[in-house]
C-alpha cells in the first residue's frame, strides 16, 4: 500500500507528500474506530527508504512469485524517490558479504553515528472490556 502511495506522490518537488489512515478506538458512545485521515508531508533530505530482506530466489515459491510482482513497483517507487533525494537503504541478512565492497554500503558507513531518539511512552488504548479486577 505505501509503494502505491509513495508512486503517484513522488515527483519532482523539494516535498513528499503521502496520505495516510489510521484508526482510534472511540471512547464516547458505542465502541468502535474512528478513520483519521491526514495528508502528510516532509522534506526528502530527511527520509529514508529501508528495503529489508530482498532476495532473488527463495526456497519457498510462493515467497519467490510475491517478491517477483512487488519488485518491478518497487524500483518504479525507489527510482523515483532516490531522484528527488531520499536516501534508500538495503538491509540484506544474508547476503552482507556480497555487498562489502560496493559504493553505495561503503557511502553508507561512513555516516556519522546518530542515537535514536527517546522512547515515547504510548499508553494502553482503552479497552472494550474493563478487566482491571483480572477477569
Amino acid at each position: 500500500m505505501l509503494l502505491n502511495l509513495l508512486s503517484h506522490t513522488i515527483s519532482a518537488t523539494s516535498t513528499l507528500s503521502l496520505s495516510t489512515r489510521r484508526q482510534e478506538a472511540r471512547t464516547v458512545g458505542r465502541n468502535g474506530w474512528r478513520v483519521i485521515e491526514e495528508e502528510v508531508q516532509w522534506s526528502p533530505a530527511e527520509t529514508a527508504i529501508i528495503v529489508v530482506d530482498m532476495w532473488n530466489e527463495h526456497w519457498s515459491w510462493g515467497a519467490t512469485e510475491r517478491v517477483n510482482v512487488m519488485a518491478p513497483r518497487m524500483n518504479i517507487v525507489l527510482g523515483r524517490a532516490r531522484q528527488n533525494g531520499v536516501q534508500i537503504i538495503h538491509a540484506p541478512s544474508d547476503t552482507m558479504d556480497f555487498y562489502e565492497a560496493h559504493p553505495a554500503r561503503r557511502s553508507v558507513l561512513e555516516f556519522p553515528h546518530a542515537d535514536p531518539p527517546p522512547e515515547r511512552e504510548m499508553p494502553d488504548p482503552p479497552q472494550p472490556v474493563d478487566a482491571s479486577d483480572g477477569g
